[in-house]
């Protein structure tokens, strides 16, 4: 028996990606990308506000420092604990909706591994909380290109899109810690009646506000470079399927599927006001590659032209 032709991925991805089942998962999984941001942020602001009313303990009340230290480090301990847990398990959920959106608009199969499927009551609160517009079009249109490169299109997208995002905002996050630091030192120079025991007063507070910056910090440019790894890897598929030398098998593109997976659960968050500040910039970018590999597929016989 004969191969059957090629041919897109059935239904094509464009119109499935628009079922109101997969808008709705749509709409679950960027409300509880939401709800992880806030306690995130949540968890940041106190562990900021500690270091603040240490500063303004240490500097008016120097005899009540190491009981507001004491009491205010146990509590933002025992907070952080919970908000954490809470943060990743939003974070998990989120992850885990996505990849079922993912499964479903690219007929992959699930990996129980790495991954439980997320449940349908999660699914459907998110969703009913959802206040955003971007629940339809997620990717842009594949023209016809035939399974499995558009596939790997779409793909690309995901690992393409927050990748010069996350370097900018490691870099940004970088400057902010180098003035902080400056801030602060210059007012220990204020404080006390040393400039040792000003900075005692005055930066120690800031240790753990410091440690969370330099792990975001860290975070946002390992994040990046994992990113730009895996579109390495898809870019050497999709040069083997363009010259015809390898067409790429569903293993592989379900292997590529859990990279992206595994970057979705440890994705270190960047702000929404900064994510908008580059919005357009980065949907055009995304736009521009997505054109460019299905011209390159029509031109070597993966795509019928005219098609969504």
């Amino acid at each position: 028996m004969s191969d059957p032709a090629p041919a897109p991925t059935s239904p094509y991805i464009y119109d499935a990606q628009n079922l109101p089942e997969n808008r709705r998962l749509v709409a679950a999984f960027a409300r509880m990308y939401t709800d992880a941001k806030i306690l995130f942020a949540v968890r940041i602001f106190g562990v900021a506000a500690l270091a603040v009313g240490l500063v303004v303990a240490g500097v008016l009340a120097p005899q009540a420092r190491s009981i507001v230290s004491g009491l205010g480090s146990v509590v933002l301990l025992v907070a952080s604990i919970v908000v954490t847990n809470v943060e990743k398990t939003h974070r998990t959920r989120a992850a885990a909706t996505q990849e079922e959106f993912d499964t479903r608009v690219f007929r992959l199969t699930w990996n129980a591994i790495h991954v439980d499927r997320p449940s349908a009551s999660h699914i459907q609160h998110a969703a009913a909380r959802y206040e955003g517009t971007r629940d339809t079009n997620w990717y842009d249109p594949t023209s016809g290109t035939h399974r499995p490169f558009d596939v790997l299109i779409c793909q690309a997208a995901n690992f393409g899109w927050g990748t010069t995002m996350h370097r900018r905002w490691g870099w940004t996050l970088s400057a902010i810690a180098i003035v902080l630091l400056g801030v602060l030192a210059s007012i220990a120079s204020l404080v006390g009646t040393s400039y040792a025991e000003g900075l005692l007063v005055v930066v120690g507070p800031f240790v753990t506000v410091f440690k969370e910056l330099i792990e975001q910090i860290k975070a946002n440019f390992e994040a990046s470079a994992a990113k730009e790894k895996g579109e390495r890897q898809l870019a050497d598929l999709w040069s083997k399927g363009m010259s015809g030398s390898h067409i790429p098998t569903e293993l592989e593109l379900r292997s590529l599927q859990d990279k992206i997976l595994a970057l979705r659960q440890s994705n270190p968050y960047v702000p929404d006001w900064f994510d908008e500040r580059f919005r357009k910039q980065s949907e055009a970018a995304m736009r521009a590659s997505t054109d460019d590999r299905v011209r390159e597929a029509i031109a070597a016989g993966h795509a019928m032209p005219g098609t969504a």
